[in-house]
């Protein structure tokens, strides 16, 4: 009753196709259950359990700000999101929060694109920019980042470059974990990302 007005609401219990991967999935287990949910995203339809995801066409880039466990600054966080994708066209986002503490929580946002057609990966590629910008200009930062998304964000300073560069050496040494993911974030000199969307989009399902 209390959650009523939220929307349709469906409780997944010890019973049912979805539950056994529900449980190993809560239980820190590998499970293909949440990508069913991919398809939905872009095109209204969600995947049998078992369909593997590639034979949808779907694609989607995340975008997950920190924000304020509180209700007002997470509905202005929410407006800001839909009227910058709103401007590019999107009617309709998934919207998922995900409580980290007492205090911040996790927004993910999912942009969603027909990764069947290039425009609309160019398309997609841009709002999720353009989204990252709002975001950053509004005081969030992000709780994590998409492989071509670091070079938005400022590039740290002080001792933090030859910290994280030594660590790198020792974790990473011949440098091919995730290169553009972070390390813009503190080189100078980190590697070049493709310009066309398509090969971006290449390299983030490499």
């Amino acid at each position: 009753g209390i959650l009523r007005p939220i929307g349709n609401i469906e409780v997944i219990g010890d019973s049912g196709d979805a539950a056994p991967k529900l449980s190993s999935l809560v239980q820190g287990r590998p499970s293909d259950l949440a990508l069913a949910s991919v398809e939905f995203s872009v095109f209204r339809r969600a995947l049998a359990i078992n369909a593997p995801v590639e034979a949808s066409g779907a694609g989607l880039i995340h975008l997950a700000p920190v924000v304020a466990l509180c209700p007002r600054t997470i509905a202005e966080v929410e407006r800001l999101t839909l009227q910058v994708l709103g401007g590019h066209g999107y009617k309709a986002v998934p919207l998922s929060l995900n409580a980290v503490s007492a205090r911040t929580a996790i927004l993910i946002v999912s942009v969603g694109f027909d990764r069947r057609l290039s425009q609309r990966i160019r398309a997609a590629h841009r709002a999720a920019d353009d989204l990252l910008e709002a975001y950053l200009g509004a005081g969030l930062m992000p709780y994590r980042l998409g492989l071509e998304q670091a070079r938005q964000l400022p590039q740290m300073d002080g001792p933090w470059p030859e910290v994280f560069c030594a660590i790198q050496r020792i974790l990473d040494p011949s440098g091919c974990m995730a290169p553009s993911r972070y390390e813009p974030l503190w080189r100078k000199d980190p590697p070049e990302l493709p310009d066309n969307p398509e090969e971006k989009e290449e390299l983030c399902i490499r």
